[in-house]
């Protein structure tokens, strides 16, 4: 893509934003947006072309290729080209949802191959905490038996 088609394509973003009722609904016109464009620039033609794409986005390893390799070989070039884009969205808003910086790789990982297998959407998980310690007299589960009188 060239600079002026990126700058052309970054002042119509702005404007899906600046005319948009909500902030929701200039989402959801910037992202019709760029797939469109997306699909009109970066047509994958094979599924090489495609692990490239998602390669050049998200850190694959070996083992993420031949996963993909399984789903998507046999897929037509518009399903291949939606579920690719799809793997990085999900890749990336897991890797940004993660709050450990040490699991965000398996993290984005995670939720980008699940998405493939379409078996539930991606949301983030909940922050770890450690749960309260709780304190005993000294007895533990025998003081709080109450016996009979």
């Amino acid at each position: 893509m060239s600079r002026t088609s990126r700058a052309d394509l970054v002042a119509a973003i702005d404007d899906c934003f600046e005319h948009a009722e909500s902030a929701h609904a200039g989402r959801k016109q910037a992202t019709a947006l760029l797939s469109k464009v997306m699909s009109q620039n970066e047509a994958l033609g094979s599924f090489s072309e495609a692990l490239e794409w998602i390669a050049s986005r998200c850190p694959l390893e070996a083992c993420d290729m031949s996963y993909l390799a399984k789903y998507m070989m046999l897929m037509t070039q518009p399903a291949m080209a939606s579920v690719a884009e799809r793997y990085v969205v999900t890749w990336m808003a897991a890797v940004e949802a993660e709050p450990s910086l040490h699991c965000k790789a398996n993290a984005g990982r995670r939720a980008a191959n699940v998405i493939l297998r379409g078996t539930t959407p991606f949301t983030p998980r909940p922050a770890r905490r450690r749960p309260p310690r709780t304190r005993t007299c000294g007895y533990g589960r025998a003081a709080m038996m109450i016996l009979p009188g």
